[in-house]
């Protein structure tokens, strides 16, 4: 089994003869351009040295030279690549993309692999989550090994099931409990708590409006397609008003949520609806993941002109799933779609002008913070 050196790159007169050799191989140039998805070819380094024509489609390119020597994760603009001057590859947050998986595993086992990848990426100033299929083989020749690597973008298979179970599960059974509920009201001897079932039926409709909004408004972040509305707000009103709208959750009557006595009242200017969206995200995933016996903890405080609004539970999070908390799709619970801290990501630092961030380790718990702007 050969030793990978993470940061080591080949230099670009290497990389270019890779590329002729390759470029001219007209066999393989027939195959590689008859593939609909993009596919590349790594050398031992996890460099691009060749690559057909969907890549660059893709980037809007019109030269390979300017991907060639890009490991995948530097040629996407993933978030993480750029953390450290070694590259993609090298980051804490590689050790669970599934791309660094399979082409790792590909070179040390020297057989195919196929994972799924979350990828966070820049594209225009803004955060893009991708859910990608990765396809890895190996090529192995005279003087060294390549690694083949197709990508299929399964964002929309991904969007597809979560519709379905939306659809098939979450709506499904509110809409059979209001069914039974309204069955239970034509009783006569209901009669003196039809107020009683009245509200349970209100509430549980408008859990099934706010499933359905919640997935429109995720394409519309997504896309760009939403323009901040710019209200002045008083934050602990606003913190107080977040409070009454989660405890009138069903599934969350029984847990203890408390705003910190020392929050400071501030006025700052943001979209509030945006920013409640934002916030009850993580403080519902905070309440869901804490045992009715444990408190969760919100507040706020001002620092350099900036309002951090902070979530605390006291649960804290292993090292591996704390590094893909923001990504597209994730979630550590079968009834949650995934979207909650990757749409509370995109609120905040593409539209709101702020940053979002955490910490947790075992004796702290677990904080959330959302950092903006007081003027925005």
């Amino acid at each position: 089994m050969r030793e990978i050196i993470l940061s080591e790159r080949s230099d670009f007169t290497s990389i270019l003869n890779d590329y002729d050799y390759f470029y001219n191989n007209a066999i393989l140039n027939r195959v590689i351009s008859s593939i609909p998805n993009i596919f590349l070819i790594l050398n031992k380094n996890r460099q691009i040295v060749f690559c057909n024509d969907v890549l660059l489609q893709t980037l809007k390119l019109d030269d390979k030279n300017l991907v060639l020597g890009l490991r995948p994760g530097e040629v996407f603009n993933c978030i993480y690549s750029s953390k450290l001057d070694t590259g993609c590859g090298t980051t804490e947050f590689c050790k669970v993309c599934g791309a660094f998986k399979a082409i790792t595993q590909t070179q040390t086992e020297l057989v195919s692999k196929e994972y799924e990848c979350k990828m966070l990426t820049m594209n225009e100033d803004k955060i893009v989550g991708l859910t990608l299929k990765i396809n890895t083989n190996i090529i192995e020749l005279e003087n060294d090994n390549y690694i083949t690597f197709h990508i299929t973008n399964i964002n929309e298979i991904k969007r597809k099931k979560t519709l379905e179970n939306l659809l098939f599960n979450e709506i499904k059974k509110n809409i059979d409990r209001t069914v039974s509920l309204l069955d239970i009201m034509k009783t006569p001897e209901i009669n003196n708590n039809k107020h009683k079932y009245l509200d349970i039926i209100q509430t549980t409709s408008l859990n099934i409006s706010e499933e359905i909004q919640q997935m429109q408004e995720i394409d519309y972040i997504e896309n760009g397609n939403i323009t901040p509305n710019i209200n002045q707000i008083h934050s602990l009103i606003f913190l107080l008003d977040i409070v009454k709208k989660i405890m009138n959750i069903s599934s969350l009557k029984n847990k203890n949520i408390y705003i910190d006595q020392v929050s400071t009242f501030q006025t700052f200017f943001s979209d509030k609806a945006l920013l409640e969206k934002a916030l009850k995200n993580l403080i519902i995933n905070a309440l869901e993941y804490s045992p009715q016996d444990e408190e969760v903890k919100i507040g706020c405080y001002c620092e350099n002109e900036k309002i951090k609004f902070w979530i605390r539970n006291n649960s804290s999070i292993t090292p591996e799933i704390q590094l893909q908390i923001f990504q597209k799709t994730f979630s550590t619970s079968r009834t949650n779609r995934g979207y909650g801290t990757y749409l509370s990501k995109l609120i905040v630092e593409n539209i709101l002008n702020g940053k979002i961030f955490f910490e947790s380790n075992l004796k702290e718990g677990t904080t959330f913070i959302i950092d903006l702007p007081i003027n925005f």
